[in-house]
């Protein structure tokens, strides 16, 4: 797998813009096309409407030509007005209808990528907070690229004819246009770096605004917030950032108006003042040129400064987007899901011995070991217990065993084969877990257990409720297993417990018992202790044949365990059933007596 380092490439703005043109044009091959031919023939007929028309006009009441004539010549201009408008409507209504289709093929694909990144990387801070706001910001960034194209190519369309006709009064006029268009180049690419510059310095402090935001809306802080004052603190964060984004903003604030005054100077100077004067003395004195003539370049060369302008902007915004999708673009061409390619690899078979050997780990290069050099056997059948303080290293342990943690020093044997080998969607298959961050979704019931779209079997979810012990109060529902879990997305929906929330993603091992090898990461620590130990005997027995390691800080369920495993500091320090480590009378030990008298009493009340 490559590393960081070798992911990033240079920002290459038109390589990135090509990128985003290919992945639109794979869902819709027109609307860029498309895009362009309007804005060439709207922006071609204002050219001719705003200049050749005039010259044509003024010569022709300079000459004192027909009405009639020029009646019909203006009725034709208003007609072809008319005829761009409805192409400029049906250009509007096509990307209107057919946006929605490119947005939906563009983050599915974003969804899928999204399951293929290492979690490592999605647990990594920087990582997760310079994708997620490219991933947010996709759709927007996207469309506007589109637009931009379409945009950008009717001005140049426009430059290009307004040039033809000044020229074609006289070419001494091309310098005035060259000089401007260069300046307006060189102008935007050196003011598009600063903008990026300034946007990377401002992202950070965006982000913490952001999230200041996110704490005083999110349902999950508000009960905290109101009990006690750390309110305050995120107030005082968000002040602060405030305070660092005005610093910003101000620091280049001066660059920036700089570009534009010079810009818009040197806009002026060389195209409107200087042809001003160049054109009155072919008029006045040299007297070769016609009212009309000197009115259409006049006309042209004005319009060449707007022109310059709009297309100056178009290309700095173009720039600009482009430069902003790098990140996107690189979590979409991450490499690092080559470790873990779903159709790949070996099939797994049903599970007969896993050796864990040598296991290390560390969340950082050099960091402190998470797990140092942690070693195990588990047979089929047995059911392991792995206890041990905060921090002793038991979730790291159950995140590599599941295939989500894959930078490990050591290996995983299944049966002898490393598990790196397999295909990982059977792989998957073969382990059932239920995890202490496990997450609820707001879908059905149903959808909760099976942890899938498919929720045919009704009888076997229901059956995994009463096992979890969550049965009573969802059978007595008008939907059922068809209610929704909470309110948020449905009005009709029902809010749980805490612990009836984990009894629920308990249910999911019930569901799911074909599994080989069982993983529990305290999946019941919002349970009373008795509904723990219920739990678990009903889990114990459904499973009785199969293998299963779970981890708990209540010792109570880990003296039904074949094996305890006392994990501390990331190394596996005793080991043995419940009865061998009282006798050993270490930690494990110490830990139980810790919890003994309430054990005591929760066994005398069962």
């Amino acid at each position: 797998m490559r590393n960081d380092g070798e992911v990033k490439k240079k920002n290459n703005v038109l390589k990135n813009i090509q990128y985003i043109v290919r992945m639109v044009n794979e869902y819709d091959s027109k609307i860029i096309v498309f895009g362009m031919i309007r804005n060439a023939l709207e922006k071609g007929f204002y050219s001719f409407f705003f200049v050749y028309f005039i010259m044509f006009l003024y010569d022709l009441i300079e000459q004192e030509s027909n009405y009639t004539f020029i009646s019909i010549f203006l009725g034709a201009v208003c007609l072809a007005q008319i005829g761009v408008y409805i192409l400029s409507n049906q250009h509007d209504y096509y990307v209107q209808v057919n946006t929605p289709k490119i947005v939906q093929g563009i983050y599915l694909k974003i969804f899928k990528q999204a399951l293929l990144i290492p979690l490592e990387k999605v647990e990594n801070p920087e990582y997760y907070g310079k994708y997620t706001r490219a991933l947010d910001n996709a759709q927007n960034s996207i469309m506007q690229i589109v637009s931009l194209l379409g945009d950008a190519f009717g001005q140049i369309i426009r430059l290009c004819l307004l040039i033809a006709i000044a020229i074609s009064i006289d070419p001494i006029l091309l310098l005035f246009p060259v000089l401007c268009i260069v300046n307006s180049v060189i102008v935007s690419f050196i003011r598009s770096g600063v903008e990026y510059r300034q946007r990377k310095e401002l992202s950070e402090y965006e982000r913490k605004c952001g999230y200041c935001k996110r704490v005083f809306y999110e349902r999950k802080y508000a009960q905290e917030l109101r009990l006690y004052k750390i309110g305050d603190k995120v107030t005082d964060l968000y002040q602060n950032s405030i305070f660092e984004l005005q610093r910003i903003r101000k620091s280049y604030l001066l660059r920036l108006a700089l570009f534009e005054i010079w810009d818009k100077f040197m806009l002026r100077l060389c195209l409107l003042v200087g042809a001003c004067i160049y054109l009155a003395y072919k008029v006045i004195v040299l007297k070769v040129l016609s009212v009309g003539e000197f009115a259409g370049a006049m006309a042209a060369i004005s319009n060449v400064s707007y022109c310059t302008g709009f297309l100056s902007y178009y290309l700095g915004e173009l720039f600009k987007q482009g430069a902003d999708c790098y990140n996107l673009i690189a979590y979409m061409e991450d490499e690092s899901q080559d470790c873990i390619k779903e159709n790949e690899g070996l099939d797994s078979f049903p599970l007969q011995r896993l050796d864990i050997k040598n296991l290390k780990y560390s969340y950082e290069k050099n960091g402190t070991l998470v797990l140092d050099d942690v070693s195990f056997a588990i047979n089929k059948g047995e059911k392991i217990a792995i206890a041990g303080y905060n921090g002793a290293g038991k979730t790291t342990l159950v995140k590599i065993l599941l295939g989500l943690y894959k930078e490990y020093e050591g290996k995983v044997f299944w049966n002898g084969i490393s598990i790196g080998r397999f295909n990982t969607k059977k792989y998957k298959k073969c382990v059932n877990s239920v995890l202490q961050d496990f997450s609820i979704y707001e879908l059905s019931i149903a959808n909760n257990v099976t942890m899938s779209s498919s929720v045919d079997e009704k009888e076997k979810i229901a059956v995994a409720l009463k096992e979890a012990g969550v049965w009573d109060k969802i059978c007595k529902l008008p939907k059922g297993i068809e209610s929704s879990v909470t309110k948020e997305l449905d009005p009709e929906g029902v809010n749980f417990s805490g612990g009836e929330l984990q009894k629920i993603a308990l249910a999911r091992i019930f569901y799911n018992d074909n599994a080989d090898l069982f993983i529990l990461d305290e999946p019941t620590s919002a349970m009373d202790p008795i509904s723990e130990f219920n739990a678990y005997k009903n889990l114990f027995r459904k499973l009785k044949d199969k293998t299963m390691l779970f981890v708990s800080h209540r010792l109570l369920t880990c003296t039904m365990a074949d094996r305890i495993l006392m994990m501390d500091h990331g190394k596996i320090v005793e080991q043995g059933s419940h009865e061998e480590l009282m006798k050993l009378n270490g930690k494990y030990a110490e830990m139980y007596r810790i919890q003994s008298s309430k054990i005591n009493s929760i066994m005398r009340a069962m």
